[in-house]
This record gives structure tokens, C-alpha cells and sequence, in this order.
């Protein structure tokens, strides 16, 4: 019995050190040589500051630009994700 466990807890060490992390530390270097303005999520810099994002819909107050489309979260990329509420626990 305790050497079943050992080989159990061997394992799943193996596979979180595998699954875990080298898998996603390989997939990120591969990605970022591969297409790092992609991999690095789109950002758009202007004088090394962050001014927005290339895939994400902006707010633009000025007339010198083409009218965004309709944004029902205020261009906000927060509530894009995912929640884990429950439909009656929303506000």
C-alpha cells in the first residue's frame, strides 16, 4: 500500500512539474518567438506608455476618429471574462 502511494505521489508531482509548468513556460517562449507582438496580447505603445489595445473596442472622444461601435460595458475589457456566479447571486 505505501508503495502504491509513493508511486501516486511521484506521479502527480512528475505531471504537475510537466503539465504545470515546462509546458507553459515552452508554449509562452514558442509563441513569443514566433509572433511576440501576438503573444504579448496586442498592446499598442506610444512612447513606451500603454495606450490601448489593437483587438479590444475603444471609447475615442475625439471627432478626428471613426465612431467606435456601441460598447454596453463602457469599452471596459473586465467584464468580458467569465464569471463563477450564480444567475440568482447577480446583483
Amino acid at each position: 500500500m505505501r508503495a502504491t502511494m509513493l508511486v501516486a505521489l511521484r506521479m502527480v508531482l512528475l505531471m504537475t512539474l510537466l503539465t504545470g509548468i515546462l509546458y507553459p513556460l515552452g508554449d509562452d517562449t514558442r509563441c513569443k518567438c514566433a509572433v511576440p507582438r501576438k503573444a504579448s496580447g496586442s498592446v499598442l505603445r506610444k512612447g513606451g506608455v500603454v495606450i490601448g489595445s489593437e483587438l479590444l473596442g475603444q471609447n475615442f472622444r475625439s471627432d478626428r476618429y471613426f465612431w467606435p461601435r456601441p460598447s454596453a460595458i463602457d469599452y471596459s475589457p473586465l467584464p468580458s471574462g467569465g464569471s463563477t456566479m450564480a444567475p440568482a447571486a447577480a446583483p
